[in-house]
């Protein structure tokens, strides 16, 4: 027969008690491992067994023989409980502060799941209700019902400390489940790091709580809230000092914008160190939010008296949505609000988006602060700061005017090129690459590949004596340089230089466009439109951009013919936008009659942008020449001139289509400009007789 080491008294006594006084040996049988149970705690090797390939006693044998052996521990209770965990109870429970009461509780629960034979036999009860677990605790521990239940309260300490989770047992009602269920631990850990370890708070919480990683970026990186920051930090610094309780601060802002970073240089000015509470465990699997909170719990009475802070990421995921319960078993807004409330460390909480927030939740933090994405002169700062020396000038200015960059995308991008690459061409070109893959895979348009081409004309080849406007579009220059608060509707054809005006006027205007197309805009959802309106003359503004928005006819349409009420709601939030900004916007348009009358009206200037006349086209077809090593023919002036519906945008796609099919001379770019024309509605409305 085979032998087993002698289990510890006191969980003997518990299994016995199990299986005599509780009727666990009715459900005996139905064990898939009873030979083992009942080796560990009969006192003889007898075949006194009743599981599979032994003979089987008759049940009054069996009762009586566990009645024999339960009759024997029950005076003394069987002694105590292995002198390792003992010990590291009694070192937590100092810690922790917990009655005598609690330190039972939590031996019996870590015994439970940390030895398998009193967990197997803990299924000889099936599914037990409230009321009975809790007679059965009273019993087994010698406690009375009402030390119990006051150890197993929401607001107790061992329930606070987030060492086990109790489902309710505080109450005599709640659904029969198996007492592992009722009875749980947040980790596997705690279990081992009780029974085998030193039980340290570290131990405790190996797979849920670590030490944040030391941030790369610096304070300096974020000039744009640097009197947020200043607040902040001496008001960390006096609460620590004072040991104040209740002290958490939001951060909040697009992925990468560098929250996390940013709460590790918050802990670092006032010389704490940082924990953070894990979203995943060591083996990469994910921690549930109740498990988070019970971490977070933990380090609150573990790191008390340490000059801490704790670091709560993805925040959304655990906190009260508006108008609902926490999604959490036995946790409550009202307990959430205490968690708040109460914190002995200073915590510093991470979201991506606070949409989702219950605003009664939010007005909780002391300090709440958002991150914007970094504007094209911060990109561009961030770039120098941290991608490898020697990387080329223009490389660096093309890069800043990537909208979504961001700082830590920065960081990783030049950590990588830093120890991959060589030589300066091999470093400029992995740079480019590991950003713009990024991006893209974030689901980010690249200026390159939606703009570039605006971009460049703004700054390099655009030629303002190219516009057939009916305003002198040059003079806005100095007007604006003086009082830049305006709202103008550049509208026309497509083509026309409308866009490439833009980038144009704010190059000489010495500021960044903010470019949003209708696709930016449009939402798919109720409300999302309004949104993203909002955002992008909040981020105008915080950037002091000027905002441009492209074929706003897309969701600027007349109100009298809307059909949707979202329609009209879209229109009445790009008019409050207007009224409210106090820079320069600019909305293009190819269909001006199609739009709102009362968006029209908020205009303080509508100029029309037309096809080029005859000296534009002969300059521009000049200018198109040189820039294709053609040589120009004076002949071919007569035709240019009967060429009245091109634009400069036409040139351009010329232009680009000549890399993949190179023009021989200046007469076959005649005919391509002639063939690009054709497909304009002028064009085809007088072949067919108008």
């Amino acid at each position: 027969m085979q032998s087993y080491e002698p289990i510890n008294p006191r969980i003997r006594y518990w299994i016995l008690g199990f299986l005599v006084p509780f009727k666990g040996i009715n459900q005996l049988d139905t064990l898939t491992d009873s030979d083992h149970l009942l080796d560990s705690i009969l006192p003889c090797k007898q075949e006194a067994h009743i599981g599979r390939g032994r003979p089987r006693l008759n049940t009054a044998e069996l009762r009586e023989q566990l009645q024999r052996a339960w009759t024997a521990v029950s005076q003394t209770q069987g002694g105590k409980v292995p002198q390792r965990l003992q010990s590291n109870v009694r070192k937590i429970s100092a810690i922790a502060g917990f009655s005598e009461a609690e330190s039972r509780v939590l031996e019996f629960v870590i015994c439970l799941h940390g030895y398998p034979e009193m967990r197997l036999a803990s299924e000889t009860l099936d599914e037990i209700n409230n009321k009975t677990l809790i007679q059965l605790l009273a019993s087994l521990l010698g406690l009375s019902l009402e030390a119990v239940r006051q150890s197993l309260r929401c607001n107790s300490k061992l329930q606070r400390s987030g060492l086990i989770e109790a489902r309710g047992l505080h109450y005599l009602g709640g659904s029969p489940a198996p007492m592992t269920v009722k009875l749980e631990l947040p980790s596997n850990n705690v279990a081992e790091a009780l029974i085998n370890g030193q039980g340290s708070p570290e131990e405790l919480l190996y797979d849920t709580v670590k030490i944040a990683p030391l941030p790369t970026l610096k304070l300096s990186d974020y000039g744009d809230i640097k009197e947020y920051l200043a607040v902040a930090i001496s008001y960390l610094k006096a609460v620590i000092e004072d040991r104040s309780h209740g002290v958490n601060i939001l951060l909040h802002g697009s992925p990468g914008t560098g929250k996390t970073q940013l709460a590790g240089l918050l802990a670092a000015a006032t010389r704490c160190k940082m924990y953070e509470v894990l979203a995943e465990d060591s083996a990469g699997d994910q921690i549930q939010p109740g498990g988070r909170l019970s971490a977070y719990r933990s380090a609150q009475y573990f790191f008390s008296s340490k000059n801490v802070m704790l670091l709560f990421d993805e925040v959304e995921e655990v906190l009260p949505k508006p108008g609902a319960a926490l999604g959490l078993r036995n946790i409550t807004k009202s307990w959430m609000n205490q968690m708040l409330e109460d914190n002995s460390i200073p915590a510093v909480w991470i979201s991506n988006s606070v949409d989702c927030m219950d605003p009664a939740m939010i007005r909780r933090f002391d300090i709440v602060i958002e991150l914007n994405e970094p504007n094209t002169a911060q990109r561009l700062k961030l770039l120098k700061k941290y991608a490898p020396s020697g990387l080329d000038k223009q490389l660096l200015q093309r890069l800043a005017h990537q909208e979504h960059l961001t700082p830590a995308v920065i960081a990783r991008a030049a950590k990588v090129v830093g120890k991959a690459s060589k030589n300066t061409e091999e470093m400029s070109n992995a740079m480019e690459m590991l950003l713009h893959s990024t991006l893209r895979a974030q689901g980010h348009k690249l200026a390159g590949a939606h703009r570039g081409s605006d971009n460049k004309a703004g700054k390099a080849s655009f030629d303002p004596y190219l516009l057939q406007a009916d305003v002198n579009l040059k003079d806005m220059v100095p007007m604006l340089k003086e009082i830049p608060e305006a709202r103008i509707c550049l509208y026309g054809p497509p083509g026309t230089g409308k866009t490439a005006y833009g980038y144009w006027l704010a190059h000489k205007l010495g500021k960044e466009l903010l470019l949003r197309r209708a696709s930016d805009i449009l939402g798919a959802y109720v409300g999302q439109s309004e949104e993203n309106i909002a955002n992008a003359f909040k981020e105008a503004t915080e950037n002091s951009a000027i905002l441009m928005i492209d074929e706003v006819d897309s969701f600027l349409s007349d109100r009298r013919g809307a059909s949707r009420s979202w329609e009209v709601s879209i229109v009445n939030e790009m008019l409050t936008q207007m009224e409210n900004f106090d820079g320069t916007f600019i909305s293009t348009t190819n269909r001006m009659n199609d739009l709102d009358q009362a968006v029209l009206r908020r205009f303080d200037l509508k100029a029309k942008f037309d096809f080029l006349g005859e000296q534009q086209v002969y300059r521009a077809f000049s200018a198109s020449a040189r820039r294709l090593g053609l040589k120009m023919k004076p002949a071919l002036k007569r035709e240019l001139a009967a060429m009245k519906w091109l634009t400069p945008g036409d040139f351009s796609v010329v232009e680009r289509r000549a890399r993949f099919r190179p023009l021989i001379d200046a007469k076959a770019l005649l005919h391509a400009l002639m063939h690009e024309m054709s497909f304009k509605e002028q064009a085809q409305q007088r072949r067919i007789g108008f």
